[in-house]
């Protein structure tokens, strides 16, 4: 195989025979497989890690405490328990500045 890299990043692998020479955009920078299987499969840092599993458990979180309103406005509350309402507002306020990536 021979393998580029496309000027936005992505990585396509070409048959060595030549036969699919035709499809190699001039653009296209070659790379060795090495690289190929490197960019193709990128690492991620801890810090990435404990970013996603906090974003998941925000979201998680929300999901499981919604029916809360639900519950307060059928009980003809006024709302959740402030412990959950600020809690759910913080977990809202984190998914917002820290989209998924």
């Amino acid at each position: 195989m021979k393998y580029f890299k496309s000027p936005d990043g992505q990585v396509f692998g070409f048959e060595s025979d030549g036969s699919q020479d035709d499809f190699i955009d001039p653009d296209f920078r070659p790379i060795t497989e090495a690289k190929a299987i490197e960019l193709a499969n990128p690492t991620v840092s801890p810090d990435e890690l404990l970013m996603r599993r906090r974003h998941s458990s925000a979201l998680a979180f929300l999901a499981a405490t919604e029916w809360f309103d639900d519950v307060h406005a059928i009980n003809g509350d006024d709302a959740a328990p402030p412990t959950i309402a600020s809690a759910r507002d913080a977990a809202k306020a984190f998914i917002k500045a820290n989209p998924p990536t």
